[in-house]
């Protein structure tokens, strides 16, 4: 089994306690990623747990699945994160399908 810390120089440097995303690969690889938060390209903070802001959510994040086919998931709203500008904090478990050989 083989086992990749992945982490991006995009998300910049991880805090020392946790990667930004592990995989580990067998008959299919399995990606977990830890939570990231919701930053703007200019780095500021967005996206409270408000109605609005959870149907712009939901609708951002149904374009990248089947929408009959949904992942399982959840959102459950908190007083607050670790840190109080901190809005939202997403994480990800996912199986990926081995690549097909090709003939």
């Amino acid at each position: 089994m083989k086992k990749e810390i992945l982490n991006p120089p995009a998300l910049g440097a991880p805090p020392r306690f946790y990667s930004h995303a592990v995989s580990i690969e067998g008959p299919a690889k399995l990606v977990c990623v830890a939570g990231q938060l919701s930053v703007d390209q200019e780095g500021g903070f967005m996206v409270g747990l408000d109605a609005a802001n959870v149907a712009a959510y939901r609708e951002g994040r149904a374009g990248y699945f089947k929408i009959r086919r949904p992942p399982a998931s959840t959102l459950a709203g908190v007083a607050r994160l670790v840190q109080p500008e901190w809005l939202l904090e997403v994480e990800v478990v996912a199986a990926v399908a081995p690549k097909k050989k090709k003939r």
